[in-house]
């Protein structure tokens, strides 16, 4: 499912008026879409108002406005245009934003959004703002059309203020803002009402950003002449700092079809964790001389580090003329990393959380979409930017969101699982960028049907029945 932006719909719209259709057209046949939807689920004695802005998102409420007027007992409108819109009745008494204040929106069963669509991009104005917390304060039902106003379309930023929407009704396709945080938490239940123009010229455009799909798993099938050492070698290195989130890494890993995990630890730890893990492979190193040159002279496909680091030692060295993928969590998600990792960056995955995403880029730029944008002109890897609206990024090219995720996910350990997985992935043969889009599937399926909590181990323990195809692929917040 494609996700679009303020400039995608724009080009869209115009595609469309270009091949012939009026603008005119275009708008009531939207707004007589909107209705349909509307119309099974408003009861006649409800009492409606519809919110009408200045432009074509305006219009389109107009339209709704119309067809309801036969349909509901008690319909009101609120107008903040200069003037009425063209595809009202002319006879309709509207409130306006100087006489707003009377309304007592406490008698509303339904508030329909029609103030400002997808190409607000600055602050509302106070008076604006006023009205849309008054309105969030009321118990009605809200609707959506296109996107809640005060929500940005592009980075889900909210311009002083947003409509709060039980449900909104996207138009052909949905907003990529709709899904960011924190637009994602004024959405509601998000319906994609569909338009044949407009879905044609949606099917035909290069869109960039597209929600993240479910996946089956077959290419990490291993084949009938493979061993364990063909089937994929990851190497997790370990640091004395916090050992148990190198350790989930491995048992991770080891759960994703990786045919052989090997820990590089402290040599303090050797021995005890060879007793209490005999199932995964454990090799000591002395210092951080000796661990950089166990990692250059290793043969894995797959290097997973930073997963319980600190930060990245002083002494730390780099393997020359190496060809394995890395991925990069924890302690080694700072600003060295990008300049040291700059010149292998296609063989790297970062995988920071909303605090190490801004760490990265030393506090410069707020919200998590511009602040991945300016980390990858800087660094031209994959980047997998963690949280309930992850995005999964690569280079200057594609981008995938989360549609729909876990909140039970937000606990200490799993980020460190998901790492484990995707260095798994990476050690079985799939490029990082496939490594990244199927792990975090994976990674979030593991918590369907635990709204609440779950644990680290039962996460892990997860992983065989997901990758396997024994639980159902999750839900889908689009209808």
């Amino acid at each position: 499912m494609k996700l679009l932006s303020r400039e995608d719909v724009q080009k869209i719209d115009q595609k469309v008026v270009g091949l012939g259709q009026p603008q005119a057209a275009l708008i009531e046949t939207v707004g007589a879409k909107l209705s349909q939807w509307l119309h099974p689920k408003i009861s006649q004695d409800s009492r409606v108002l519809v919110l009408m802005g200045p432009g074509h998102n305006g219009d389109d409420a107009a339209v709704v406005h119309r067809r309801l007027k036969n349909h509901v007992q008690q319909l009101d409108g609120l107008s903040i245009g200069p003037t009425p819109s063209s595809f009202l009745h002319s006879e309709e008494t509207l409130y306006n934003l100087e006489n707003y204040h009377t309304l007592d929106f406490s008698q509303f069963n339904w508030i329909i959004d029609g103030l400002f669509g997808t190409g607000l991009s600055r602050s509302l104005d106070s008076t604006i703002q006023n009205l849309i917390q008054r309105i969030n304060n009321c118990q009605a039902t809200r609707v959506a059309i296109d996107i809640p106003t005060g929500l940005d379309a592009n980075t889900g930023a909210i311009h002083g203020a947003a409509f709060k929407a039980d449900h909104t009704l996207t138009i052909a396709s949905p907003k990529r803002g709709l899904y960011l945080l924190p637009g994602r938490t004024y959405a509601g239940e998000i319906h994609v009402i569909e338009i044949n123009s407009l879905n044609q010229a949606v099917a035909s455009e290069q869109i960039s950003t597209h929600a993240l799909p479910h996946f089956d798993f077959i290419g990490l099938q291993p084949k009938t002449d493979q061993h364990k050492y063909s089937r994929g070698k990851l190497t997790v290195a370990m640091s004395a700092d916090f050992p148990g989130a190198s350790l989930m890494v491995a048992l991770a890993a080891q759960k994703s079809g990786a045919g052989y995990v090997q820990v590089l630890c402290p040599q303090s730890l050797l021995q005890s964790l060879q007793i209490n893990y005999p199932h995964l492979v454990f090799r000591g190193y002395k210092d951080i001389k000796s661990l950089c040159q166990s990692l250059a002279d290793d043969d894995s496909q797959s290097v997973v580090i930073g997963s319980g680091w600190k930060e990245i030692p002083e002494e730390f060295r780099w393997p020359v003329d190496d060809s394995k993928t890395w991925v990069f969590d924890g302690g080694f998600l700072t600003p060295k990393i990008l300049k040291q990792s700059k010149d292998f960056a296609a063989r790297c995955v970062l995988t920071p959380h909303t605090g190490e995403l801004k760490r990265l880029l030393n506090d410069k730029i707020e919200g998590k979409w511009l602040q991945m944008e300016d980390l990858l002109r800087q660094w031209p890897g994959v980047l997998v930017a963690k949280g309930y609206d992850t995005i999964i990024a690569e280079g200057k090219n594609r981008r995938w969101i989360t549609t729909w995720n876990s909140r039970s996910l937000a606990t200490a350990g799993s980020g460190d699982i998901l790492a484990g997985i995707l260095g798994a992935f990476l050690a079985q043969g799939l490029s990082p960028q496939e490594a990244a889009c199927q792990a975090v599937d994976a990674h979030r399926r593991l918590a369907v049907n635990h709204p609440v909590c779950i644990s680290p181990q039962t996460l892990i323990n997860r992983i065989e029945v997901v990758l396997n195809g024994q639980e159902p692929a999750g839900p889908d917040e689009t209808t």
